[in-house]
């Protein structure tokens, strides 16, 4: 069908489109964030890594230790069973150094000091890693604030895309409601079909207020693109 064109003298009023921030800006600096949340990243996987290695560590150093308690625990028990032998036959237990039970002291007190040593480095690398996630936790809230950034331009171009879309409707309404108050007396009734009038009170044409769906998922999946690739663009709308 083709449309009448409208001339240039109709006027109708529109809101001022504000000044935008240019997109490229919004881009870079998105790239920006990106690239230090990713260092943030792997700073907080090699943190991972050296808390694993290390409980992995201490694990071993307190196997060792018990090891070395239960060592301990027999040695004694069989200094025990020494002493009784010899005190029930009223004999005084000669209380001489034993190798063994020397051996076994150095032992677990030295296994000892190194599983203190090991949890004490274990908190200290812990506390690196707490550090290394909050700081990767901040990084990536600023990207999504970007991201977040970027899909408001994106957004923005449509308002202004559907200003001019709707301005053009109104003007394009305006010219047709235009049919409806012919009144000079020697044209007398004109034939209005019932499919103009629809148009013009607007029965005919599609309003939303609300969005569906699939509208929010379009912003959703462009957001989260944008949070690992700054030159990601929205998909092509589908027509619903």
């Amino acid at each position: 069908m083709n449309v009448p064109a409208i001339s240039a003298n109709i006027k109708l009023a529109t809101p001022t489109i504000p000044n935008k921030p240019d997109e490229a800006t919004l881009r870079a600096a998105l790239s920006k964030d990106i690239v230090e949340r990713d260092h943030a990243s792997g700073r907080r996987d090699r943190a991972q890594a050296a808390v694993d290695r290390s409980r992995a560590f201490v694990d071993e150093l307190q196997a060792k230790v018990d090891e070395l308690i239960s060592q301990d625990r027999d040695v004694t028990a069989s200094t025990a069973a020494a002493f009784k032998a010899a005190l029930a036959k009223d004999v005084t237990p000669k209380l001489t150094p034993s190798d063994e039970l020397s051996t076994t002291a150095v032992q677990r007190m030295c296994a000892e000091g190194h599983l203190l040593a090991g949890c004490e480095a274990l908190r200290a690398l812990e506390g690196d890693l707490k550090s290394a996630e909050e700081k990767l936790q901040a990084a990536n809230a600023k990207v999504r604030q970007s991201a977040k950034a970027v899909v408001a331009t994106y957004a923005s171009r449509l308002a202004e895309e559907l200003l001019h879309a709707e301005t053009a409707a109104a003007l394009l309404r305006r010219r047709l409601l235009g049919v409806t108050q012919m009144r000079a007396p020697h044209i007398g009734a004109y034939p209005v079909d019932a499919f103009t009038m629809s148009v013009c009170r607007g029965d005919s044409v599609p309003h939303y207020s609300h969005s569906e769906p699939s509208d929010v998922r379009h912003f959703d999946e462009l957001l989260e693109r944008l949070m690992s690739n700054a030159d990601a663009q929205p998909e092509r709308a589908q027509a619903r």
